[in-house]
């Protein structure tokens, strides 16, 4: 049957002495004309062509996006929409500044016994050279007001060129998302990594784009997320001391306008204390009732609630013994002051 096998070579001599060796077989099926099944074409949706000195050329192979048969590999045509009742012999088409815009174009994929499947593609057409080779903006900075929106598109971020933009689009390089826009809002405060592709070869760029925020006028109070749980050993800032900031506390606190670097983070234990940047602690223990409040640029306050477990030192309890040192009595007298000045 069709498939690929594994052939074993067997080789002996007039005394009985053998060998042998291993090879792969591939049986095809007959591609004659017996053969009655039509190849998969698969081809791009859409193709973009530059002019130069007022004409292009169409390969059909340019076209191909994945198209198979059973026999060996297809051979591949192409003509104008719509299909013909069977397969052209055209391999290339030529377009001039008669076919500006949108053309529709039918890719056929022929197995040897002619049998073949067609596949539509919409074809642009544009005067536009754009160079292929990409420069981007390193820093773009651009202040977006609460609750408004600042759309970026690639003309923003490119540099050099000259750039067909029609053919190119943008996104967040961290997402992989492109389009012809990008849209900042206040939620994207702070620094992004934008990525500007040029569609017809593929070639990229990166630039950065730092989105700061206005926030007059916003009333929406930060949403506040405490740390379930913290742990801490007493006296990390002295004996029996322990200082604690704000946004130690901070599980993942955002706010619809302001950026996490301008969020204000105070913290209070128990709910009749003044609120504070730090929290000192100058006993082990457990509290239960730690309140965290985060803040945005109006003044607008959350609140949340964590627990604080403050842990012995690792050294306690302190088990050595203290140092002693044996001086002689009659070395007394050497002995002096570290800062020993003698009077005048």
């Amino acid at each position: 049957g069709v498939g690929q096998y594994i052939v074993t070579l067997w080789i002996f001599d007039q005394a009985g002495n053998f060998n042998k060796c291993w090879s792969s077989l591939t049986v095809s099926p007959n591609c004659s004309a017996t053969d009655v099944t039509p190849p998969v074409a698969a081809c791009l949706s859409n193709y973009t062509l530059n002019l130069v000195n007022g004409q292009a050329t169409l390969q059909a192979i340019s076209l191909n996006d994945g198209s198979y048969d059973n026999c060996p590999s297809p051979t591949q045509t192409i003509e104008l929409a719509p299909a013909s009742a069977t397969p052209p012999t055209t391999t290339s088409l030529v377009f001039t500044e008669s076919n500006l815009g949108e053309n529709q174009v039918v890719y056929w994929a022929v197995d040897a016994a002619g049998n073949g499947t067609p596949c539509l593609s919409n074809i642009t057409i544009d005067t536009c050279f754009s160079s292929t080779s990409l420069v981007c903006n390193d820093l773009v900075t651009v202040e977006v007001g609460y609750q408004q929106t600042a759309s970026f598109y690639p003309v923003d971020i490119l540099e050099g060129g000259p750039y067909c933009y029609d053919q190119m689009v943008i996104g967040v390089a961290q997402t992989g998302i492109n389009g012809p826009l990008l849209d900042f809002t206040s939620e994207d405060a702070g620094t992004n990594i934008v990525q500007v592709t040029h569609l017809p070869s593929g070639n990229s760029c990166w630039g950065t784009v730092v989105v700061t925020t206005d926030c007059t006028g916003d009333v929406q109070p930060p949403t506040a997320v405490c740390q379930s749980q913290l742990s801490f050993q007493l006296s990390l800032n002295g004996p029996d001391l322990t200082i604690l900031q704000a946004g130690a506390l901070n599980g993942g606190s955002f706010d619809d306008c302001s950026g996490f670097n301008d969020l204000v983070f105070e913290a209070q234990v128990g709910p009749i204390l003044p609120t504070m940047t730090e929290l000192v602690f100058t006993s082990v223990g457990t509290y239960t009732d730690i309140v965290l409040w985060v803040g945005d640029q109006e003044g607008n306050f959350s609140s949340c609630n964590t627990t604080v477990t403050i842990d012995a030192p690792s050294c306690s309890p302190d088990t050595l013994s203290p140092r002693f040192v044996y001086v002689p009595s009659h070395c007394l007298g050497f002995l002096r002051p570290r800062h020993h000045r003698a009077d005048s």
